[in-house]
């Protein structure tokens, strides 16, 4: 189960600019069917019959993760100045 908290979300369009010739190309299409609009809120994506878990959390980082109560296994900060 992957969380990903997002303010500004890739379209369908970047997804496969970005991956298309990557390691991940091949789950690409399975991704891009199922990937949210960039509507602020938490969304789900279930892929390989269910083996993956995605969360998406389209917003401002503290207020999504404010909402969490799970304990986190891993933090990744990607920021950007």
């Amino acid at each position: 189960h992957y969380l990903a908290c997002e303010a500004h979300p890739w379209t369908t369009e970047d997804l496969h600019r970005l991956h298309q010739d990557g390691p991940f190309a091949r789950w690409l299409p399975a991704l891009c069917a199922q990937w949210p609009l960039p509507i602020r809120g938490w969304h789900r994506i279930h892929l390989l019959g269910g083996r993956v878990c995605l969360t998406l959390m389209w917003g401002d980082a503290e207020a999504q993760l404010a909402q969490l109560s799970a304990p986190f296994n891993a933090w990744f900060l990607d920021g950007f100045a």
